[in-house]
């Protein structure tokens, strides 16, 4: 977002998307606040009025990351049936696609050391995030077993989130093709047959 793009009034949103813009071009290490407020053509005590310190701002944008996972989820699961088993791998089919769309909101989300992890409203938004993919093991497991567990959760978690981690850091692409991204469509898909 260049200065004659921003315009008053939602100087907050524009900090964020600066942001978003600066993690996806130039990677963590450059997040600054003086960095998204000259991306965003603010003073550069700009960003300290909204979110205090670079802490504050990158829980913000994780906080963005999460509800945007939630909504990729809920998109796709809008058009499964009811069928247990199938709302089960559509779950963490939108879990794993979020991931391969935004790696590196991705990784901020889940791997950057300055997010605040006792920010209630990124707790809220990681839990409702990751809530499909529970929801889902609690309805295949109330018609196909015992009673639903925090073991089988924990394992649904640890297959889309494994998977995700490892297609985000390029550890899953086959470097012999020209289209990586169609490569890991692919072996998501095989990954719940």
């Amino acid at each position: 977002m260049s200065e004659s793009s921003y315009h008053h009034g939602d100087l907050r949103n524009a900090l964020l998307s600066a942001a978003e813009q600066i993690l996806r071009e130039q990677g963590p290490e450059a997040l600054t606040l003086r960095a998204c407020a000259r991306q965003a053509g603010v003073s550069h005590a700009a960003p300290t009025h909204h979110f205090g310190n670079i802490a504050g701002l990158l829980t913000a944008l994780a906080c963005i990351g999460f509800q945007r996972m939630l909504q990729v989820q809920q998109r796709m699961l809008s058009d499964e049936p009811s069928d247990p088993t199938a709302r089960a791998k559509v779950a963490g089919m939108g879990y794993i696609q979020f991931a391969l769309d935004n790696p590196a909101l991705f990784d901020l989300m889940f791997r950057d050391p300055r997010i605040d992890w006792q920010d209630a409203a990124l707790v809220s938004a990681f839990k409702a995030a990751r809530q499909p993919v529970f929801d889902a093991i609690h309805a295949l497991e109330a018609t196909h077993g015992p009673a639903p567990g925090q073991l089988s959760w924990i394992k649904a978690w640890s297959l889309v989130h494994g998977f995700s981690t490892l297609a985000t850091s390029g550890l899953l692409r086959n470097t012999d093709s020209t289209q990586p991204q169609q490569d890991l469509q692919e072996l998501m898909r095989k990954l719940f047959d």
